[in-house]
């Protein structure tokens, strides 16, 4: 072993000795340097200079080599840190995607993803744009906007959101861009208006009759999902706010139960799922729920929506109910047989529910539990059967059940004489039947 450690031990010195020695010999030369002075007291000025000179040339020439054997050992090290100085500065640094139209930035962005979405949704109101101009007759070419972004990396911390950046796509693409308000409905872009504001407050006020906002267990919204998103959009594609209006109201109307033959009013209840103070709000001719319809006749049940705004109601509500309890049958010879003793007496648990009911255009289009909550365990019952006899023996209850032994028999035989103590089970010949299982007696 120390054969092993001897030859690192004395290169770890030697490395050492040859780092240290240069300030070494330094200090040593700094000390006698000062000392000259003092030596030379007698000397004239000039004398002492010439001779401190002197003795700093030769120390040059002397410390010299030390100077370059140390820096064989410094230079390497100092090298690797600036290293990984210059690798952690690096790693450290923000990197974003400078976003370039036609050689001009018009911002950076965070990450190639969101560069991407920002280039769908670019494409996206270009086709939009397209579509409406070919509805009036405008001759579309498919260069007529030929928008290709690129990107650059580079170093930076402001970035944009991907609707910001596809603004900015738009903005340096043409000059032919206004501020407007998208209409998605489903996230696919349908409509552009200059009235987005109005538009917004003209579905809020379609949705105010169904909403409370009092009642914490009552969501509202449209069953589409429409989203109106302010940004940058061509010109060419913005409609007409009246337009909008008209292709968002298209379809809806009146809806209606035609009675078939033998129907009452409560069977329209039953099969609408529409209460009858609705019915009779919408039908003011009814008279109740007896009354017999004549077939053909049609019973308003409901006013819908528009498909793209149909009303989507979502009820919560909690309640409980039962959980039944288990019983279980254990046999003891403490007991006389038949007899029959509950031990511990059973007890329902009780849960609770949440269930969430969807309501379209006021009828009950789905309802699924989404939660259970087991308030309270319910209490198994146990029950003991005795199987003590009155000799003292102990019986067995079976638990086994009784089969008919030939399934395709003809009849039965009756007993004939007082020598046949059995029953002969008839069937022609080659009916297969049942094995024969002996019984066996309950006592030992």
């Amino acid at each position: 072993l120390v054969t092993i450690i001897r030859p690192f031990a004395l290169g770890i010195i030697t490395l050492c000795e040859d780092i240290v020695e240069p300030f070494q010999v330094v200090g040593s030369g700094i000390r006698h340097f000062r000392a000259i002075s003092d030596e030379l007291s007698d000397e004239s000025a000039h004398t002492i200079r010439k001779e401190k000179l002197r003795y700093f040339a030769h120390a040059a020439r002397q410390f010299l080599p030390l100077l370059l054997n140390a820096l064989s050992y410094i230079m390497p090290v100092a090298a690797a840190a600036g290293f990984l100085y210059v690798v952690q500065s690096g790693l450290n640094q923000n990197f974003v995607l400078n976003v370039q139209v036609n050689g001009t930035s018009v911002g950076t962005v965070a990450s190639e993803q969101v560069f991407e979405s920002a280039r769908e949704d670019v494409r996206s109101r270009i086709t939009n744009a397209e579509a409406v101009m070919a509805s009036t007759g405008a001759q579309v070419s498919d260069d007529s906007w030929d928008v290709t972004p690129t990107y650059t990396l580079e170093s930076g911390s402001s970035t944009m959101t991907e609707t910001e950046a596809a603004d900015a796509i738009l903005c340096a693409s043409s000059d032919q861009i206004g501020e407007a308000t998208a209409v998605y409905v489903d996230d696919s872009l349908r409509f552009v208006t200059t009235e987005g504001d109005h538009l917004r407050t003209y579905l809020e006020s379609i949705k105010a009759p169904y909403v409370n906002a009092m009642d914490q267990n009552k969501r509202v919204s449209f069953v589409h999902d429409i989203k109106l998103v302010d940004g940058i959009y061509l010109l060419s594609s913005i409609l007409d706010y009246n337009n909008v209006i008209s292709t968002l109201n298209q379809g809806g109307g009146p809806t209606y139960y035609t009675a078939a033959a033998g129907d009452t009013v409560q069977t329209v209840v039953d099969n609408t799922g529409v209460s009858w103070d609705t019915l009779a709000a919408l039908n003011p001719d009814l008279t109740g729920t007896d009354e017999v319809l004549d077939e053909g006749t049609a019973v308003m049940t409901g006013v819908s929506h528009p498909d793209m705004l149909q009303i989507k109601e979502v009820v919560r509500s909690t309640y409980t109910e039962p959980i039944p309890f288990d019983t279980q049958t254990s046999e003891s010879d403490e007991y006389d047989f038949g007899k029959t003793v509950v031990v511990q007496e059973g007890a329902d648990g009780t849960e609770e529910i949440t269930r969430e009911t969807t309501y379209i255009d006021g009828v009950e289009s789905s309802s699924e539990v989404v939660n259970y909550k087991v308030l309270q365990n319910p209490t198994t019952q146990l029950i003991v059967k005795g199987t003590k006899l009155a000799s003292g023996m102990v019986a067995r209850i079976g638990s086994g059940t009784f089969v008919w032994p030939v399934p395709n028999y003809t009849y039965v035989s009756r007993w004939m004489s007082s020598y046949h103590k059995g029953a002969d089970i008839c069937a022609a010949y080659g009916t297969p039947s049942l094995h024969r299982i002996p019984a066996r007696s309950l006592l030992p």
